[in-house]
Formats: structure tokens, C-alpha cells, sequence
């Protein structure tokens, strides 16, 4: 478990991604990760430097991971059969890992579609701990 805080960013408007940060809210029973969406507060105070605008980032006080890189870190946190999906995902190259990566971020509104800004969704109590605004 790493010592340090890791934060994953992600785009708070897609509701793509919204469903993954609940996946891994579920299966991090060690609570190792905590969640800021990319157009936060969280992210601009830490002046986290971005690569794209929609790209998910994994923060942790050695390193910032983007993309593919930052995927693999999470489900390596989240150990078990996660870990052992990290590690065949590392069997293929960076560029093709991204390629990847890529192809899915430019289908998630088309796969789940935006979070609408009035809509609220409202985290059972032992998750909320882990949002960062």
C-alpha cells in the first residue's frame, strides 16, 4: 500500500467515467485511492500539469501517470485480479496501451454520455471520505 496520497483525476462530465470512479469506489476496500474530477478545485490548487483536457491522472507524490500508465497504477492498487490484469496490460507497448486508451476516451459520451450539471449523485457516506472537490 502506497504511503503516500494518490488521486486519481478524472472528467467529472462524463458519466463514463463517473461509473469507473463507483467501480473502484467499490473494490478499494483498502480506501488507497481518493477521486477529483479534472475540472476541480483539487486540480488547480496542486497545479497538476495536464497533458489533454480528458485524459484521466493519477497523482501520487513521486509521480503523475496519464493514460494507460495511470490505469495500470490503479488496478495494481487495487491488487488481486486487478493486479494480475495490470500486469498482462504491460505485456503491450506504451503506444498501443495509449492507442487504446485513446479510441475509448473518444467514445465514452457516445458509450454512457455527460453528467448533467444539475444532476447530483449522491455517494453512500463511507465513499464520500474519498471525493476531493
Amino acid at each position: 500500500m502506497p504511503k503516500e496520497d494518490v488521486i486519481l483525476f478524472y472528467d467529472g462530465r462524463c458519466a463514463f467515467c463517473s461509473k469507473i470512479v463507483r467501480f473502484l469506489l467499490v473494490r478499494d476496500v483498502a480506501k488507497k485511492l481518493k477521486y477529483a474530477p479534472l475540472e476541480g478545485e483539487t486540480l488547480k490548487e496542486m497545479q497538476v500539469p495536464l497533458i489533454e483536457d480528458e485524459t484521466i491522472i493519477v497523482y501520487t507524490e513521486n509521480q503523475v501517470l496519464y493514460k494507460s500508465d495511470a490505469v495500470i497504477y490503479t488496478l495494481e492498487l487495487l491488487g488481486g485480479v486487478w493486479l494480475v490484469i495490470a500486469k498482462l496490460m504491460k505485456v503491450f507497448p506504451k503506444y498501443f496501451r495509449d492507442f487504446v486508451y485513446d479510441v475509448v476516451g473518444k467514445i465514452r459520451y457516445v458509450l454512457a454520455g455527460k453528467v448533467d450539471k444539475e444532476s447530483c449523485v449522491i455517494l453512500p457516506q463511507e465513499y464520500r471520505e474519498q471525493m476531493l472537490p
